[in-house]
Order: structure tokens, then C-alpha cells, then sequence
């Protein structure tokens, strides 16, 4: 078999200008040529939100935003909403300030 890959010309100006020379690590960012980029993690998300929560975050000039999300394994998923059900319905039984069983039972509405 005849490698079809060896004879082929790179054009190394191409390749220059579309990777940087080196990247810097910083305590804080990371810098490519001119460039400077910086890495933001949410790893919590509010436990409410609303449309469009993160559009300021993500509208910002010279943002990209990207979110990945990892799925739940639905065992899991319905085991953790039973436990956090059981809790709220616990707090609600128990009494307390009226605004402690006011939040209890939004949340366990919600």
C-alpha cells in the first residue's frame, strides 16, 4: 500500500498564520501570540432560573460561551429528587418560622 499522505505539499505559511507560536500559561489565563484568553467554570448552577439566564455572560464582546452538559443517569436522577422531596417535607412537618415553611414548600412545589 503506497502512502498517498507523503507526496502531498504542506503549505507552511497556511499553517503558520492558524497556529499561534506558543502558548503561555498564566496563574489566571493562557496567552497565543496577541492573543489572551481566560477559562471560566460554573459548576453549580442556581437551583432557579430564568430564560436566558447566562445571555449577559455569553452577549459580552469578545465572549464565547460554551456549555457542556453531562446527563444524568435517570436511576440516579430520580433517587436524588426523592431524597430532596423527602427533606422538604420534613422541614414543612416540622414547623418553624413561617418564612422557613413558606421556602419549603415553594421548593417543594417547584
Amino acid at each position: 500500500m503506497v502512502n498517498e499522505y507523503k507526496d502531498r505539499h504542506v503549505n507552511n505559511h497556511i499553517v503558520d498564520v492558524i497556529t499561534p507560536m506558543a502558548i503561555k500559561f498564566n496563574k489566571t489565563d493562557l496567552e497565543f501570540g496577541d492573543n489572551m484568553a481566560r477559562i471560566l467554570v460554573i459548576s453549580k448552577y442556581p437551583p432557579r432560573v430564568r430564560v436566558s439566564w447566562m445571555a449577559r455572560l455569553a452577549n459580552m464582546e469578545g465572549v464565547t460561551c460554551s456549555m457542556h452538559i453531562t446527563p444524568a443517569e435517570p436511576s440516579k436522577l430520580i433517587e436524588n429528587i426523592s431524597k430532596s422531596m423527602g427533606e422538604l417535607a420534613g422541614k414543612m412537618n416540622a414547623g418553624g418560622s413561617a418564612l422557613m415553611m413558606k421556602r419549603a414548600e415553594q421548593q417543594y412545589n417547584d
